[in-house]
């Protein structure tokens, strides 16, 4: 994979000012706070109702941020990390030890929710200490933390512990047990010798945590100043693990171990983050409570990040506040990726190329410009790729240039008859010539071509300004000589399926092509809907309705400069772009939550395309991007989510590096 870097007075980008906050307690002396990553952070807290809370640390470094660090929050399970780090001082000191059977007293087999050694042990059983410990950290297990808490002498030898080792921001109050009957305001609990199956059902009914009150009960439980820390504390705690500074070299290599094998939530600070990456971490849920907590190793010896996110409110949305902590972990990881380095470039070169492998066998090509610099990233630039749907941005422009010269009017109104149709039949304008058709006004199928991807009005276009090769030859006469349109979506899916060529006026319908793609399926294996491996190979090797992404990727810069079409049309162009429905895990994929997305998709056999301009938040302008890709074969997931990903890191890339380097 080639990939190259233009800069074009681009200084303008990424100017990093350094602030320097005053250490809270327990943390380092000197803070590094990066402003465009906690405008980022700001964005994606304003879109929520919730309080969020983000500490992180580069190991190696000791470069430092924080986004509301000292404010405090409900632990929830993410306090286990705190307990687990006293169960091994224990063990170092000789008072415990991991292969010690401990026994499960009977009525804590019996705690309500994430109870998988309970249940597996209702008849009370005898367990190794390291097994607790496990089930602890990977099933979040809340027998194993109470039978822990009974062990080592109850939450209040964890707090005494924590200041020991001088994390004063950080508290330990409650059992298990006691944080669900404060959640569910028990009042009073019975004796232990009187706990029954019985009573626990009374007491802690399964349908309360499944469908919590979303007003006063959770907006009085959240507000309980109880097992509650700072993010900056619980983050220097992460960071006291990596650093061997609480237990000895052994015993935290395993706790981070363990804490790999976490089960619970892997769609928070994992989520978004590229496959393979290494996250050491312990989660927290209970009502209004959605918190994630670990130690993130970056690739290309780029060192660790020890990160807490933590999430809050009485009127929190949990999926919401999964994809917050989700966006900002990928947002940190980028920081510290490409900050961290003499050369991001290659950092985001190596980023791009794991994306790229992790699809398959094929190929990606992708051009990014910021408009405003004209900085620009092109990744296989002098490939020729498919352009698929995306072939209907320049139908548009070239369409909006003859209204422009008063050879068309959006108004005027446009035949769509029985034989105009093309599939596939959910589309508005298919389902209106299958039934017999009418009337549409041009621009009603301008529309439908850029936002629903509609192929029978895109052809319905291109009949109405005179066909596909009016396009490449306005194309050729503004100086585009790398974007070539050839067919209309029916002559396309005539040559592409290898049909035979009805009389237009007579033959042609939706039952004709269906009965052809039947045909056509039962006579080879190979034929599918998207046609067999043959027949896009040679569409393929035709170069028909092909282009390259930089060409693509120019094209859009000049029509958002206004270079192509006046200010009202240009406006209208972008504003229907964004309303975009298709491939929605592309481009717009893994950006975060707010990002202004104007796109246009495309996609055929082994070729899953996007096009767009994204606005980066701020002042920070705009992005002109394509990612083409061809080769991956029938399963589109894969390829999006290589789209999703090279999308992701190319906008972070020019958020946060800077581009003189």
């Amino acid at each position: 994979m080639y990939t190259r870097l233009h800069n074009r007075s681009a200084a303008w980008l990424f100017s990093m000012a350094i602030a320097l906050a005053a250490a809270s307690a327990g943390a380092a002396p000197a803070e590094v706070i990066p402003p465009l990553l906690e405008q980022e952070i700001a964005r994606i807290d304003g879109l929520s109702d919730a309080d969020i809370g983000v500490a992180a640390i580069h190991l190696e470094s000791g470069r430092r941020f924080d986004f509301n660090g000292n404010q405090r929050f409900p632990m929830a399970s993410t306090y286990k990390v705190a307990i687990a780090i006293k169960v091994l001082n224990m063990v170092e000191r000789d008072e415990l030890s991991l292969d010690q059977q401990v026994e499960i007293p009977l009525w804590l087999v019996r705690i309500p929710f994430y109870n998988h050694l309970g249940a597996s042990s209702a008849n009370g059983a005898t367990v190794p200490l390291i097994t607790l410990l496990e089930q602890m950290i990977i099933g979040s297990d809340n027998t194993a933390t109470d039978v822990l808490f009974d062990l080592i002498g109850g939450p209040q030898a964890v707090t005494v512990h924590l200041r020991e080792i001088g994390n004063t921001g950080t508290s330990v109050d409650r059992t298990v047990l006691g944080i669900l009957a404060d959640y569910l305001d028990v009042q009073e609990m019975p004796a232990l010798e009187e706990w029954t199956a019985e009573l626990q059902n009374e007491l802690f009914p399964v349908e309360r945590f499944l469908n919590p009150d979303q007003d006063e009960n959770i907006a009085r439980f959240v507000a309980i100043e109880k097992d509650k820390t700072t993010p900056i504390a619980m983050t220097d705690l992460l960071a006291g693990i990596w650093q061997a500074r609480y237990v000895n070299q052994e015993h935290s290599k395993l706790l981070l171990e363990i804490m790999q094998r976490t089960e619970t939530a892997p769609d928070r600070l994992k989520g978004h983050l590229p496959a393979g990456t290494v996250v050491a971490h312990k989660s927290g849920t209970i009502g209004g409570i959605v918190n994630d907590v670990g130690i993130i190793t970056l690739p290309d010896d780029a060192g660790h990040v020890a990160v807490s996110v933590y999430v809050s409110g009485p009127h929190i949305d949990y999926q919401g506040s999964t994809e917050s902590i989700a966006h900002i972990s990928r947002s940190v990881y980028d920081y510290f990726l490409y900050s961290q380095t003499d050369d991001p470039l290659q950092r985001l070169r190596n980023e791009i190329d794991r994306a790229a492998r992790a699809g398959g066998p094929g190929t990606t090509g992708l051009a990014a410009i910021h408009v405003e610099s004209g900085a620009r990233i092109t990744v296989n630039e002098d490939d020729i790729f498919l352009m698929a749907s995306t072939f209907k941005v320049p139908i548009a422009i070239a369409t909006f240039n003859k209204v422009e010269r008063g050879e068309l009017a959006l108004d005027q109104l446009v035949a769509m008859q029985k034989h105009h149709f093309m599939v596939p039949d959910y589309q508005p304008m298919a389902h209106l010539t299958r039934y017999g058709g009418g009337q549409v006004s041009l621009q009603v199928l301008i529309d439908l071509m850029l936002i629903k991807s509609d192929n029978t009005a895109t052809d319905g276009v291109l009949r109405t300004i005179g066909g596909p090769e009016v396009v490449t030859n306005y194309l050729r006469g503004i100086g585009v000589e790398d974007l070539t349109l050839d067919n209309t979506v029916r002559s396309l899916a005539t040559k592409y399926y290898d049909l035979p060529v009805p009389d237009i006026e007579t033959d042609f319908s939706a039952e004709w092509l269906e009965a052809e793609m039947r045909r056509l399926a039962e006579e080879s294996s190979g034929a599918t809907e998207r046609g067999s491996e043959s027949n896009y190979e040679r569409y393929l090797q035709s170069q028909e309705d092909s282009g390259t992404t930089v060409a693509m990727a120019e094209l859009l810069v000049r029509l958002w400069q206004g270079k192509l079409l006046n200010e009202e049309h240009t406006a209208l162009v972008f504003s229907i772009m964004r309303r975009c429905e298709t491939g929605l895990n592309r481009i717009r994929g893994l950006l975060p939550p707010g990002t202004v997305v104007a796109d246009k998709t495309g996609t055929i056999g082994g070729t899953v395309n996007n096009t767009a301009i994204v606005t980066l938040p701020g002042n920070m302008g705009h992005l002109a991007l394509t990612v083409y890709t061809k080769g991956y074969g029938d399963d589109n997931a894969p390829v999006e989510k290589i789209i999703a990903e090279v999308s992701r890191s190319v906008y972070d890339y020019f958020l946060f590096s800077a581009a003189e380097k």
